[in-house]
């Protein structure tokens, strides 16, 4: 079976993002607009699978860190933002607020949180095979 990496510049790529992005309930068509290419797009969804940036904002979470929790989660809304993750923009953004007025979010909030970026990160690992 052909890898991803091959599939760039082929109307196949547009298929598969369309469908990824149908996949974790965001629009392609916005993020293409904003973004341009399906090669470009393509570049960032597999960068945002290298970020650490949640694993930082859960560190700093059990550690009670509230400034680098907020800074780590406020990278996060804005990842989710460009790249048209909605759902995890949507929870991110929740967090952000709460974190944003000197508050630790509960522990449901942040499970419900991980729950969305574990599932965005399984459909990225889908979109690599």
């Amino acid at each position: 079976m052909a890898t991803n990496s091959e599939f760039v510049g082929f109307p196949f790529l547009l298929f598969i993002l369309e469908h990824f992005y149908k996949l974790t309930s965001s629009n392609y068509q916005e993020v293409k607009e904003r973004l341009g290419t399906d090669a470009v797009i393509k570049h960032f969804i597999f960068k945002f699978s290298r970020d650490n940036t949640f694993h930082v904002f859960k560190k700093a979470y059990q550690e009670k860190d509230i400034k680098t929790a907020f800074r780590a989660m406020h990278t996060l809304k804005g990842l989710c933002a460009s790249l048209g993750f909605v759902s995890l923009f949507n929870s991110a953004s929740a967090l952000c607020d709460k974190l944003k007025e000197d508050k630790m979010p509960g522990a449901l909030e942040v499970f419900l949180c991980e729950k969305k970026y574990n599932a965005l990160m399984k459909h990225i690992r889908a979109l690599s095979d």
